[in-house]
């Protein structure tokens, strides 16, 4: 993965541009076009769950993106206190 692809943080302005980037691709081609694929990880979401489940961004972000071709991946890690 390039380093360029990599951002810390929750960023509105990241996602916005991958759905616009999506957008222009299946206007191009189709949401069934391999070339469109997009693949989004994100690490380490249950720190804040607020971020999750009241965030509409994210929540747009992930019904707009099955549309356009967008797989989306969140990955819980659950802190421990001792």
């Amino acid at each position: 993965m390039p380093k360029r692809h990599i951002v810390q943080g929750l960023r509105k302005d990241v996602l916005d541009w991958l759905v616009e980037r999506q957008k222009k691709a299946v206007a191009k081609y189709t949401n069934k076009d391999p070339r469109v694929a997009a693949f989004i990880i994100l690490d380490d979401v249950i720190a804040d769950q607020k971020i999750i489940r009241w965030n509409s961004d994210l929540q747009r972000f992930f019904v707009e993106g099955r549309h356009l071709a967008i797989t989306g991946k969140l990955h819980f890690v659950a802190h421990t206190r001792r």
